[in-house]
């Protein structure tokens, strides 16, 4: 699932905004990348929605519909502690209100950062 629905999704997509998409690693059940600080928030969101969408289609085990849910973490690095984390349930459909979301997270980690320097 990780493999087609998300590093296949990411990186075969011919959608424009993917060629900022740079894939880091594949760990167990995550999918590692990074975005440019330089690209627009709303494009960071459209990118990590449609992943997301992508990685929560419908599966169907034994006549079941279920869906896996996807959390987003961000992070200028990948220490767990240092970085946002965004549940699923809470993750809005629309990526202007989540660019919101994800600058305001951002600018969090990098003040903590700072103040941790």
């Amino acid at each position: 699932l990780i493999d087609e629905r998300g590093l296949n999704y990411i990186y075969f997509n011919e959608d424009p905004l993917f060629r900022h998409v740079k894939l880091m690693a594949q760990i167990h059940d995550s999918i590692v990348f990074s975005l440019p600080l330089s690209l627009p928030w709303e494009d960071h969101a459209r990118i990590l929605l449609s992943i997301k969408k992508s990685l929560e289609t419908p599966l169907t085990f034994h006549g079941r519909d279920f869906v896996l849910p996807l959390d987003i973490s961000i992070g200028l690095n990948m220490f767990k502690k240092e970085m946002k984390e965004f549940k699923s349930r809470k993750v809005p459909n629309d990526p202007i209100e989540f660019s919101k979301m994800l600058k305001e997270a951002y600018s969090e980690i990098d003040k903590t950062l700072r103040n941790n320097s």
